[in-house]
């Protein structure tokens, strides 16, 4: 009798036990992207502009290991509601219609004022 053993190519994954079928899944790590918005005379902005009106970032893309995703930042200046008002909103948003991100995301927004300090920071 002989017994013939079909090896997997040199950096093929193999199933650790024998089975008739077999599946194997590669997690992408960690991704660092940043993204930086400038606002003009944003201090102005903040005294002019009421509770409630929203500016939007242009669109950015995230290249994720199978697709691109994309995105956009949504601020509120002088707040998302009456009760907010003095107080900047910002949120980060899923621009993806036909096909949405559905990640699960770390994320630090900055602000930074004219001298490149950051001057608020806050992780979500």
């Amino acid at each position: 009798n002989e017994v013939v053993v079909d090896l997997p190519a040199a950096g093929a994954r193999c199933p650790p036990v024998e089975a008739t079928s077999w599946c194997y899944t590669q997690v992408e790590g960690h991704k660092k992207f940043t993204y930086a918005w400038t606002i003009e005379d944003f201090v102005r902005v903040i005294e002019n502009y009421p509770a409630e009106q929203t500016l939007y970032s242009e669109q950015f893309t995230i290249p994720l290991k199978d697709r691109n995703t994309i995105w956009r930042l949504k601020v509120y200046p002088n707040g998302r509601k009456r009760e907010d008002e003095g107080f900047v909103t910002l949120f980060l948003k899923d621009s993806g219609k036909e096909l949405p991100a559905n990640v699960k995301a770390t994320v630090e927004f900055s602000t930074i004022n004219n001298l490149g300090d950051k001057v608020a920071k806050k992780l979500i």
